[in-house]
Order: structure tokens, then sequence, then C-alpha cells
């Protein structure tokens, strides 16, 4: 959540799965956000994941019309995320529209190799975790093969996952935890916000994200 030049508040939630209350939760986060500034927040989902996207984006009872804005990021042009001057766009336009895959990483890891070292591997890894959603993780392989820099993706920890059973295996098991890491970190961001930005208790903050009770006190216990 941030607020924007012109005052205005701007909320944008990333989604891996097709989250059948995400439509109820972000209602929630209105009214909370609302109550809060005193200002309607925009909001929008950005839809990341592999199944096509279902997910309401309008509710109308007889009392209630509710909206909000919910895309998924293949709609965008990915060329426009290579126009940014931000590695973190560079590394998510392989997740958006790509009529040449091998183009476009291409592309995105001519823009990373301006990076330093460290940083630019960071990158690369994280490309191939986002390459898992789209099923052209061996095209990202081949091209860092292609790449003059010192940086072999085999020794990532997602190929060291499950490495026993198989180097595919353990990649596909080494997105899964990876995934899944990522949603803890925002799922305890969102509690920090809450508790904090909003003052609220435990048990609410449980009841709003739909979280285990002794996970949110166990953030807001850390963070105090």
């Amino acid at each position: 959540m941030v607020e924007l030049p012109n005052g205005s508040i701007f909320q944008l939630e990333l989604q891996s799965g097709n989250e059948e209350g995400m439509i109820w939760r972000m209602l929630e986060y209105y009214h909370l956000i609302y109550r809060k500034y005193g200002k309607e927040p925009i909001q929008l989902v950005l839809y990341i994941g592999k199944e096509p996207l279902r997910m309401l984006d309008e509710i109308k009872t007889d009392n209630l019309t509710y909206r909000y804005r919910v895309m998924d990021i293949r709609e965008i042009d990915c060329m426009e995320l290579l126009e940014s001057n931000r590695p973190e766009d560079y590394i998510l336009a392989v997740l958006c529209r790509m009529e040449e895959p091998e183009i476009i990483i291409r592309r995105i890891l001519e823009k990373l190799s301006n990076l330093p070292q460290r940083e630019r591997i960071d990158y690369i890894i994280k490309l191939t975790y986002l390459s898992l959603l789209r099923r052209v993780e061996e095209v990202v392989k081949e091209e860092v093969k292609k790449m003059p820099i010192e940086v072999d993706i085999r020794e990532s920890f997602i190929y060291k996952e499950g490495i026993e059973e198989g180097i595919e295996k353990g990649r596909r098991e080494g997105m899964e935890k990876g995934m899944e890491k990522g949603m803890e970190k925002g799922r305890r961001e969102d509690v920090i916000n809450l508790a904090k930005g909003l003052s609220l208790s435990a048990e609410r903050i449980a009841e709003v994200l739909k979280l285990d009770i002794d996970f949110v006190k166990r953030v807001i216990d850390e963070t105090e």
C-alpha cells in the first residue's frame, strides 16, 4: 500500500492462486483503509498463477455493490516492463504475454547483465523461479549458459532441492518451497501492516487474513 503523488492510496496484491474469498478479503481491506485514512483506495490484484484467472472482481447484492480490479499479468505486454529501469520489472516480464519466449528471455538477461555480479546472480536465480510458472525454465537455463558470466544456476537451491530423486524433480520441489516461503513472507508483512498501521488485535487480524491465531501472535511478538 502506497500513497501516490496526487494523494490517493494504491493497494497492490500479488496472487499466485485463484483464492475463492479474495473479493471479500479486498472488501475488508477497503473498509480498513477507508476507516484509517478517510480515502477510497485504488485496489489491484495482479494474478501471476499458472491456471486461468477465475477470481471474482465484483459483488452485487440487494444492499451492497463493490468492485476492485483484478488483472492477469499475461494481459501485460512484456515489452512495457523491459522499458523500465528496475531489475524487479525485468524479471516479472517473464510472466507477461510473450510471443517469442527465447527473444524476451534473452532481452531480460541482457538487461540483467549490466548489474554488479552478486546482484546479477541473485536476479537470475529469481528469474529461474518465475520461469517455472510459465514452463520456460529450460529456455532460461540455455540462455544463461550463453552469458559470459560466472554463474551456474544448477548450483542454486532450485536445483539442489530433491537432488536424490533427480534434478528435474528437485527443480519443481524447489519452486514449490520457494513459493511457500514467499507466501509466508507476504502473510507476515500483512500481519505487521495491520497490527502497526491499523492497530488491529491479533484476533481481528487472524479473522481478516484467515490465518492461524498462533501464527499471527508469533509474528506480532517478534516485531515488538
